[in-house]
């Protein structure tokens, strides 16, 4: 299967960057609502961290795939296999 199909291609870093971030305070606007003491939206909470697991796996391919010099060598890990 071709990756580009699974996951969208970020040409330029500042692309990854921004998908990255969006993807992380997409995460935190779904937990922010227990905050106002709502139940969390499932739905909306799975969808923002699929979303954020694959900006977190784009990164990583791209650490992997380009010389040092175009993007510092720091892989990420998603939240889930942090140890807490």
């Amino acid at each position: 299967m071709n990756r580009d199909i699974v996951a969208p291609r970020h040409d330029r870093l500042h692309d990854l960057l921004g998908e990255l971030a969006a993807a992380q305070w997409a995460v935190e606007d779904a937990v922010m609502v227990v905050d106002g003491g709502l139940p969390i939206d499932l739905t909306d909470y799975l969808t923002a961290r699929a979303r954020l697991d694959l900006a977190v796996t784009v990164w990583n391919l791209r650490v992997v795939d380009r010389p040092s010099r175009e993007v510092p060598r720091v892989p990420l890990t998603p939240l889930a296999s942090r140890s807490k």
